[in-house]
């Protein structure tokens, strides 16, 4: 985003409500790109840089083209970010051959990384110059940014960076959109899968490369962590109808799009032919027949293996005990593989909701998946409120059934029973999780007297909720007795 100038902060401070806005439906990385940074004219842009990482940018960037002086623009750029602990995303052609050398060894070590792009200038230099920048740049650890479907507003908008030539010389190559329908490009959209097509068509890329500019690539520029589909790592999927990759790039219509282990999104494409004798004779989709609408769905077990598949997609909506159609949710519960929290998993995802346990031990998660559960590793005692608000985004309910178990002493009963209870609800205030249970105990009361282990473990399961009720948009003592 634009800083300084005339919109001074309040472009930066729209985005950074937006990000707020759509918490768990997509992530959105900030980069505050001020116009000038050098001179008498650039002092107020430093400032407003400096501003905008305190208000919540979460990259420095730029484009030292348009500054007089494009190496001390660099350099600002860098200063900061090293003074913020921030990334660098940077805007240039490379038209310079010069100037980008530059760029590269002054931005060789920094961590976290350096990115740049569009970089079309690259292509049109002469081969043996265009191969010594690409090595300096892989050397730094500078990761180029193509925009196959064409630049924005501050680039030439002719052609995309060589991207063979680059990740030849070991250049990590991600590519994204330029523009999204503005000025530099009134047609221009943000669909990756798009970009990856136009790799593997126009610029010879293999459809395996071209997808992982979009994907692995594109997560590691943005400092994501990785992605596997195995137990414990973010459940970030995208499935798409096709047999195979190049067939998904090619017809990427129908797709379903899973953050953080929910279904945020679903397109569908829908091809039919008109009435007549061919399309009869040859079995094709006619138009009015219920039977040809379908939709792609997340294949079975999409959290546990990865797909590429299409199916007719059933609504996100379930039948209740009264017979009304209600919406499904996803219900979040600490300490999943407990005997509770197993059974009420169970009675969950046989309803049709969707649920997530948080474990400590990666083995019970085989437990959770045969009670219909996604296994979360977590472990209560040693998280942060950030990190367990994370795995609490998009949730419609949480519920607290996590103890230390027989044989445990009183210390943990209090970190456990009482300390990750508190944490687990303020972790849900701060997800805006709107519905919070606690599984507790008959006689659970903070004012229970005794020093026993079960004296205190009765204190410990009376104080959770009774916590700061001001805090936490909950009424009443939520709390299921367990027998």
């Amino acid at each position: 985003m634009r800083v300084g100038d005339v919109q001074g902060l309040g472009a930066l401070g729209a985005v950074l409500q937006a990000r707020r806005s759509l918490r768990g439906l997509a992530e959105l990385t900030t980069v505050a790109m001020p116009r000038l940074l050098t001179g008498v004219a650039g002092a107020e842009g430093l400032a407003m840089l400096r501003d905008a990482v305190k208000m919540g940018a979460s990259v420095v960037g730029g484009c030292p083209d348009t500054d007089p002086d494009p190496t001390g623009y660099v350099e600002a750029v860098l200063e900061v970010a090293s003074e913020h602990g921030c990334p660098v995303d940077l805007h240039t052609d490379a038209t310079d051959p010069a100037r980008l050398s530059r760029l590269a060894a002054m931005a060789g070590g920094l961590r976290p990384g350096v990115t740049v792009g569009p970089c079309a200038g690259l292509a049109r230099l002469p081969a043996e110059a265009a191969s010594r920048l690409a090595e300096q740049l892989a050397a730094a650890g500078v990761t180029v940014v193509c925009l196959p479907q064409g630049g924005c507003g501050t680039a030439d908008r002719r052609g995309a960076a060589p991207v063979r030539l680059l990740r030849a010389a070991g250049v990590r190559v991600a590519a994204g959109s330029g523009a999204l329908r503005d000025v530099a490009n009134p047609v221009g959209r943000g669909d990756p899968l798009e970009a990856a097509y136009l790799l593997a068509s126009a610029h010879g890329l293999r459809p395996e490369d071209a997808y992982e500019a979009v994907s692995t690539a594109a997560r590691e520029a943005l400092g994501l962590p990785e992605v596997r589909v195995e137990a414990g790592f973010p459940a970030e999927l995208l499935a798409v109808r096709g047999d195979h990759l190049s067939g998904a790039l090619s017809l990427a219509y129908s797709r379903i799009v899973v953050h953080r282990g929910r279904v945020v999104a679903r397109t569908s494409a829908v091809r039919e032919y008109c009435n007549s004798a061919v399309a009869a004779e040859l079995g094709l989709p006619r138009q009015g027949r219920g039977s040809c609408r379908e939709e792609t769905r997340c294949p079975e077990g999409v959290r546990s293996a990865p797909g590429v598949t299409g199916r007719r997609s059933q609504p996100m909506r379930r039948t209740g005990p009264s017979g009304r159609t209600v919406g499904i949710m996803r219900i979040v519960i600490a300490g999943g593989h407990g005997q509770i929290a197993l059974r009420l998993e169970r009675v969950l995802a046989a309803r049709g909701d969707e649920v997530a346990g948080i474990i400590r031990k990666a083995e019970q998660g085989a437990d959770l998946r045969a009670a219909g559960a996604e296994p979360v590793l977590l472990d209560l005692e040693s998280a942060s409120v950030e990190e367990v608000a994370a795995h609490l985004q998009g949730a419609d309910a949480a519920v607290f059934a996590a103890g230390a178990g027989p044989g445990s002493g009183t210390g943990r009963k209090d970190t456990v029973d009482r300390g990750a209870a508190v944490l687990f609800a303020d972790a849900a205030v701060r997800a805006r999780v709107r519905r919070f249970v606690v599984v507790s105990s008959m006689g659970a009361d903070p004012a229970h007297q005794g020093d026993d282990v079960f004296d205190v473990y009765l204190r410990a399961k009376g104080r959770p909720t009774r916590t700061s009720p001001g805090r936490r948009p909950w009424t009443g003592r939520s709390c299921a007795p367990a027998r």
